[in-house]
């Protein structure tokens, strides 16, 4: 028995584009199902992402140790997190009375 005179590069050029499109439709779907599950969490209540590794407990006590004259890389070590993120959340929960790093620990940088 002869085939019919169709080749494989011939049903590749129709199967190719269909499993594509498949494909990308199925991600739309899976992409605006998170999308609303997340919208629905947030509804609920719930935080989204990564916890804060410098928890306010942390944090206020880094202030303390920076107000003694530690470094910031001193003051992050003790408190068992990064100077990093220790920089980054005194940046972001500045309050009137700011808190600037010693000059030594500028260095770190």
């Amino acid at each position: 028995m002869r085939d019919s005179g169709t080749k494989p590069a011939t049903n590749g050029r129709f199967v190719f584009p269909l499993f594509a499109a498949l494909a990308d439709f199925e991600r739309d779907l899976i992409r605006e199902r998170t999308r609303a599950g997340l919208a629905v969490a947030m509804a609920r209540g719930r935080k989204c992402g990564r916890r804060p590794v410098m928890t306010p407990k942390k944090l206020a006590r880094a202030r303390a140790l920076i107000d003694k004259g530690l470094t910031v890389r001193e003051a992050a070590a003790r408190v068992m997190g990064g100077k990093t993120s220790l920089y980054e959340s005194l940046a972001r929960r500045v309050s009137a009375k700011t808190v600037t790093p010693r000059k030594e620990s500028m260095k770190d940088w």
